[in-house]
């Protein structure tokens, strides 16, 4: 490879002596025929179309700043419709692209519906759906018929009619459960404390991948690059001179030298030395959810240069919002100066480290640009103040030896009445019912039913199912289950329990049961470590069951379980079944993550609504958690508590 710098003399030389040669024709032995001239434009043309090609091939470069602004998307459930059906029980792999496939798993789900809610045996709702008679649709009836019975099998005339098709089976599927649409209308609803702030109709959001970099693949920060801003002035300046030299014409010729005066001016201005230091600062390390946090960025130049184009994108949070101001800033900055941009912040539950601010310098004619990581380690950290519930916390009967607040079938001591019995030598006088004594002359003893301290283990779901909500700009599922976790530790603590803590998925960590100030400052501070955000994990544990054979050792004989899970994972409902075989009696509490703006989306609804209903029918009891609602609300529901 020809060294750039021989280039650019060697271009230099030709310059003056064309430069001598206009201004002294025939100074020059340069023999001029019009052979040798139809050669030079034939050969000014070939690399006009070779810079064209690059032109074509590479385009502009300029460095795109990322969407800082708005924070990462939460998955809602049933965004795409083979994934809902893959997770239905009784349902085959499924094909997206394929309308056979998914007319097969839409046939399968619907059997699986009938079955649970139509009261139909297997074969029955089976032949329905071949027949076409399980539902009053029409449409959807012919669609899901038996591809031997008839029009089955015809595909739909176009992808519109398709697309139609499939969303009125969908409905129709969940029309047969006749399961009641959510209390609450998650799109309109009020959002939790703490919540981002939700997108306005129309905008759109795109999803920033942390592991992506706005770097171009072999560039490392401080590294130069040309823009290739201005490589179609080459192809003007050649074929100008082509042309001209052709027709021996000076108007073009001159054409041709203005050219080169744009080319000359976009790389007549390096970057140069770049020098920049930046310094972050906080208006509180410490806020509570929903509060905010205004930030202010100061960048130093710290070199002589004078920065002509210098573009600022600050490292916000990917979990955070900006609710006023910006973070990003465009200016020119001289050597010694400073230039200074704030915003401010919506305080969300967790942990949030501020990446590198990103500075994209580029000289004047933006031919050449230089991408620079600025960092200065800020974090905020949001932990609300933790609440203990005010309602009893639901527990099963499977007690400890020593006095609390779960209710056996044992008489002795206690608050509620259970039976009178004859009197027995050494019984309390207290207990002796001295009305009957007053009234018959008989001495008995009242019985009351004993109450005693329950082992709990309270297990959080941190799979990366569970990593989902209602909408986009949502609290994850994860985020209300550490929550409502939380409080029920603090409450079951204060009633005297033995409370242990264990979490599943991308964050596994364990406390054993116990009792005192010290384990509840150990729980809480453990609760307060796990990832709320799937791009906080460090480890893709999504196919990590439940039940598992390490948490099975650790948990005590007399421990009963009590879960918090979205139930957006297939295998939920075997691991919780595999608790309970164990000896581990199960409650489970579920925050609602599913939405109904869609037909998929009212699908997936529907599927997580078949596991609860599997899960009571295999009795164990399920508090449905909406998502605005206040979990002391969900735990008076008096049927589920029976």
């Amino acid at each position: 490879m020809i060294d750039r710098r021989l280039l650019l003399i060697g271009g230099f030389a030709l310059f003056g002596l064309g430069v001598v040669e206009l201004t002294a024709p025939g100074s020059l032995p340069i023999p001029v025929t019009d052979g040798i001239l139809v050669l030079f434009s034939v050969g000014v043309f070939g690399y006009a179309y070779l810079v064209v090609q690059k032109r074509r091939s590479q385009g502009p470069r300029l460095s795109e700043t990322p969407d800082v602004e708005l924070p990462n998307l939460t998955a809602v459930p049933g965004d795409r419709l083979d994934a809902v059906l893959e997770t239905f029980p009784g349902v085959d792999a499924v094909e997206p692209t394929s309308l056979s496939s998914i007319r097969s798993g839409l046939r399968q789900a619907a059997v699986t519906v009938l079955t649970r809610y139509g009261g139909y045996s297997e074969s029955e709702a089976r032949q329905s759906v071949a027949d076409g008679s399980w539902t009053t649709d029409r449409d959807a009836g012919e669609f899901l018929r038996d591809p031997a019975s008839g029009s089955g099998s015809d595909k739909p005339a176009d992808r519109t009619h398709r697309e139609q098709l499939i969303d009125r089976t969908t409905e129709a599927i969940v029309a047969v459960s006749n399961v009641a649409p959510g209390a609450e209308e998650h799109s309109s609803g009020t959002a939790p404390a703490g919540s981002p702030p939700q997108i306005p109709d129309g905008v759109e959001q795109t999803a920033i991948d942390p592991a992506e970099s706005h770097q171009e693949p072999g560039l490392t920060p401080g590294d130069r690059r040309e823009t290739n801003h201005w490589v179609g002035i080459g192809f003007v300046v050649l074929v100008c001179l082509g042309v001209g030299t052709l027709t021996r014409n000076p108007g073009i010729l001159l054409g041709a030298i203005v050219g080169v005066g744009y080319a000359a001016y976009a790389r007549s201005t390096p970057v140069g030395t770049v020098d920049l230091a930046i310094e972050r600062s906080i208006s509180q390390t410490e806020p509570q959810p929903g509060e905010t946090v205004e930030v202010t960025l100061t960048v130093h130049n710290e070199g002589s240069r004078l920065l002509s184009d210098l573009r600022i994108v600050d490292g916000v949070p990917e979990s955070l919002a900006v609710s006023e101001g910006s973070p990003r800033r465009g200016t020119v900055l001289r050597g010694g100066e400073a230039v200074t941009l704030s915003y401010t912040i919506t305080a969300r539950r967790g942990t949030h480290e501020f990446g590198p601010a990103l500075a994209l310098v580029r000289n004047l004619p933006g031919s050449v640009e230089q991408e620079l990581y600025l960092s200065d380690p800020t974090t905020i950290t949001c932990r609300p103040t933790i609440q203990p519930l005010q309602e009893s916390v639901p527990l099963r009967n499977q007690a400890t030896p020593y006095t609390g607040q779960v209710e056996t079938d044992n008489g002795g001591t206690g608050v509620e009445f259970q039976s009178v019995r004859e009197y027995h030598p050494g019984d309390s006088l207290t207990r002796i019912d001295w009305n009957r004594r007053a009234r018959t002359g008989e001495l008995t003893t009242v019985e009351f039913r004993e109450e005693r301290a329950a082992t709990v283990v309270i297990l959080v779901d941190c799979r990366r199912s569970a990593y989902v909500g209602p909408t986009e700009t949502a609290t994850t599922a994860v985020e209300q289950a550490v929550s409502g976790a939380e409080r029920t530790f603090t409450r079951l603590l204060a009633d005297g329990n033995q409370v242990g803590i264990a979490t599943v998925g991308v964050a596994d960590r364990w406390l054993a049961p116990g009792t005192g100030p010290s384990h509840r400052h150990e729980g809480t501070g453990l609760l307060g470590t796990v990832p709320l955000f799937e791009s906080d994990g460090t480890i893709d544990n999504s196919e990590t069951p439940l039940w598992n054979h390490e948490l099975g050792r650790r948990l005590p004989e007399t421990a009963q379980i009590l879960v918090f899970t979205p139930l957006s994972e297939p295998r939920t409902l075997y691991d919780l079944q595999q608790f309970e075989a164990h000896g581990h009696s199960v409650t489970v509490i579920s925050p609602e993550p599913t939405a109904e703006r869609t037909a998929s989306q009212r699908l997936a609804r529907l599927r997580r609504s078949v596991t609860v209903t599997d899960l009571r029918q295999s009795g164990i009891p399920v508090f449905d958690w909406a998502w605005t609602q206040p979990l002391e609300t969900v735990l008076t529901n008096r049927a589920v508590r029976r």
